[in-house]
């Protein structure tokens, strides 16, 4: 097993260093991931208990849907506060938090307002999420808090779903935060052209 990770560990390394692109904010962005999702397979590797996956499909399917149905239900009356239009509000509500997508997508689609508020809802989500996370986690669950970060589960939100969910909910996680993701890619396009 340590020469597993320390083979992944160099390899990952050298092939950094090869790209001669070490100052650059991007690298050390991929860097810091890789990072993660090394420390993350080794908690998943070293943990029986996260290996049992009977109740994983529960837990991320209860994620999807409620991260889904929720940010569909919050669009309608969202349209009608803010007086913009129901597929806008759609749009943004199923960027499901991956902000760098929906953002850009949207600037494109329908204009640059669009994309702007786009950006901003999702990026609030996630942060919302970080921030929430401990009172979120505690008073309804950790489903809650991987329901919240959305496709931003499986990334900049699992590291808070570790510590005030428990390591038995990163599998849920992931495929909560991998499925949204995709979904996001579907839905956002099919609302923006509504």
């Amino acid at each position: 097993m340590l020469k597993f990770f320390l083979a992944l560990v160099v390899g990952l390394v050298i092939g950094r260093l090869g790209q001669n692109l070490l100052y650059s904010v991007d690298v050390l962005e991929s860097i810091l991931v890789d990072i993660l999702l090394v420390i993350v397979g080794c908690i998943i590797v070293l943990n029986e208990y996260i290996l049992n996956f009977k109740n994983h499909s529960k837990i991320a399917l209860k994620s999807i849907f409620s991260a889904i149905v929720g940010s569909l239900i919050v669009a309608y009356p969202s349209s009608i506060i803010l007086n913009i239009p129901l597929k806008v509000c759609l749009s943004i509500s199923c960027g499901f938090g991956w902000y760098s997508f929906t953002g850009p997508f949207l600037s494109k689609a329908i204009g640059l307002e669009a994309g702007a508020m786009g950006l901003l809802t999702n990026l609030m989500r996630e942060l919302i999420t970080m921030l929430t996370s401990p009172i979120v986690g505690k008073k309804l669950g950790p489903t809650s808090i991987i329901s919240g970060g959305g496709a931003t589960a499986c990334d900049t939100t699992l590291p808070f779903i570790i510590k005030y969910g428990g390591e038995e909910y990163i599998i849920p996680a992931i495929i909560s935060g991998l499925v949204l993701t995709v979904a996001a890619t579907l839905l956002v396009p099919l609302f923006a052209q509504v």
